[in-house]
């Protein structure tokens, strides 16, 4: 067995140490017997400590020693005592952050719950594009529901947008009548007078516009579309003509006036700043001056010049 060199031989070895500790005061013997081994060669001493290269320990290995405390490896301490402090302070920053991000996502609850309160008040979500309030309109109806005659009228009016929200409106329609195939049987194969079948001459309706839904579409995921919906109720005041015969008219009724409502709905379409298109559904109900009844269907479309009130 070859003898370990001298401490000053090694000292700047870059290879890990070996530092044997005596078990009790003093130092240990020069020569150290091991399991295994008769001995070992004598270890040098700097300091009251043996030192030894690990390689040089042929006849020994470090787990094998039975002396409590004898060895310790000082550079795996070392790493080990590093690792430990690093694992430390990122618990105690983990420690330190955990807090800080709750209190920090109660304050974005707390303020998300404060604007939605605030906001839960407002008019709407988003302000209305388009504020009118002159309107002329101009367009074309029908009267398609009697099964003798019916009606294509011109129709004609001005609207007066109080607010967003009510208008004021007055239109007049002219109408046009046509036979329809029944009639023409009933007269041919009859001899059924044309003044026995009632029809609408002209009429016109003045009423309130109560508009509650504003919003906007989109149109093949190209454009935007803004539109109203809104509820409607006129007075109509109309001039009719023929009707069944009596007694006293046995050839039918004449020219004669008929009073009544006509309640309804329509939808609108902006299609400028100051152009809009609009649908009107109104089911009137008359009563003329001879006592009948009459519920003829009336539908308008409408092209609108409006102007308005934002600008």
């Amino acid at each position: 067995m070859s003898a370990i060199p001298s401490y000053s031989a090694f000292k700047d070895f870059r290879e890990p140490m070996i530092i044997v500790r005596p078990a009790r005061q003093g130092t240990v013997s020069e020569s150290l017997p091991l399991p295994g081994t008769a001995c070992c060669a004598p270890l040098p001493s700097v300091g009251g400590r043996r030192y030894a290269r690990v390689s040089d320990l042929t006849c020994w290995q470090a787990p094998v020693l039975h002396e409590p405390g004898v060895l310790k490896l000082s550079r795996l301490r070392r790493r080990r005592s590093r690792t430990l402090a690093i694992w430390a302070l990122l618990a105690c920053i983990a420690a330190t952050m955990a807090p800080n991000a709750a209190t920090a996502d109660d304050e974005q609850e707390e303020e998300e719950k404060l604007l939605w309160e605030e906001t839960a008040d407002l008019p709407a979500v988003q302000d209305r594009k388009y504020r009118l309030e002159h309107e002329l309109a101009a367009g074309v109806g029908t009267l398609p529901a009697d099964p003798y005659t019916k009606g294509l009228a011109l129709t004609g009016g001005y609207t007066w947008h109080v607010t967003d929200l009510w208008a004021v409106e007055g239109h007049f329609s002219w109408v046009f009548n046509f036979s329809s195939s029944l009639r023409d049987k009933l007269e041919g194969n009859f001899a059924v007078q044309p003044s026995r079948f009632a029809k609408l001459k002209m009429f016109g309706q003045l009423g309130a516009l109560l508009k509650p839904l504003y919003g906007k579409l989109s149109f093949l995921n190209d454009e935007q579309v803004y539109g109203e919906f809104f509820l409607s109720l006129y007075g109509v005041v109309a001039q009719m003509e023929g009707g069944k015969k009596t007694d006293e008219e046995p050839q039918g009724k004449g020219t004669r006036l008929a009073f009544g409502g006509a309640p309804g709905f329509g939808i609108r379409g902006f299609l400028t700043r100051y152009l809009s298109a609009r649908f009107d559904f109104n089911w009137m109900i008359l009563v003329a001056e001879s006592g009948e009844v009459h519920t003829p269907l009336f539908l308008n479309l409408d092209l609108s010049l409006t102007t308005r009130s934002d600008l």
